[in-house]
């Protein structure tokens, strides 16, 4: 029997957030914390592998209204699966703001239990879809393999452990070496349609030099091309 889909849900109505577990529990196992601050290392871990298949989080928390910053640093953690806004702003104004921030869905808190497991379910079930088209075939260079079951990789037998944004950065630039990928083309396989600044971008090529340290090639962008070369 498949595992239920695993939501880190960012809210601090725990009143709330007690009733609609009771109600959806059966289909999704929610990982309540009261703010992006206060999510534990184990469940970071989780966004980063991959375990954690969306996040939902209340607009208007006590440490402010979610913006930009707040869905970034979910993205910059490592975490590339669908983004839920939950409020009870039932203005379209507020909908279109936060839809041109980026998250997947805008959802009211006063929408009917099944409309709200159906929209989970169907972001959930397109976001395992896509990832799982990724995964076509095995591809390695010069020592340097990648485990598309375990979403990981390996250099010369040794363990190389891969988030999912990793994998996904690693994938692109191998299969069209010996030509280098386009920084947008790269964002856009990696992140999706993520905002995501150049700076994060290259923190991630940095981290994924650092961990295939002794192989022949390193990850280096030359402008708007990002390509493996020897040395």
């Amino acid at each position: 029997m498949q595992a239920l889909p695993q939501i880190i849900w960012i809210e601090d109505d725990l009143r709330y957030a007690k009733l609609l577990e009771l109600e959806l529990g059966h289909r999704f196992q929610f990982h309540v914390v009261k703010g992006l601050d206060s999510i534990p290392p184990e469940l970071i871990i989780s966004l980063r592998s991959g375990a954690i298949e969306a996040v939902l989080i209340d607009m208007h928390l006590s440490e402010g209204r979610q913006g930009p910053e707040g869905f970034q640093k979910l993205r910059d953690l490592g975490f590339d699966g669908p983004i839920f806004v939950l409020s009870n702003d039932e203005s379209s104004s507020s909908k279109l703001e936060m839809l041109s921030l980026g998250v997947d869905d805008y959802l009211w808190k006063v929408m009917p239990t099944q409309e709200l497991e159906l929209r989970l379910s169907n972001s959930i079930r397109r976001y395992r879809e896509r990832f799982k088209r990724t995964l076509e075939k095995t591809i390695g260079l010069e020592g340097f393999e990648i485990d598309f079951e375990r979403i990981s990789g390996s250099l010369h037998g040794a363990p190389v452990a891969l988030s999912k944004i990793e994998f996904k950065i690693c994938l692109s630039l191998l299969r069209s070496h010996p030509q280098p990928v386009k920084l947008e083309v790269l964002k856009r396989e990696a992140w999706g349609q993520a905002v995501v600044e150049i700076g994060t971008i290259g923190t991630f090529l940095w981290k994924l030099n650092k961990k295939v340290q002794g192989w022949s090639f390193r990850i280096v962008r030359a402008g708007d091309d990002v390509g493996l070369h020897r040395g």
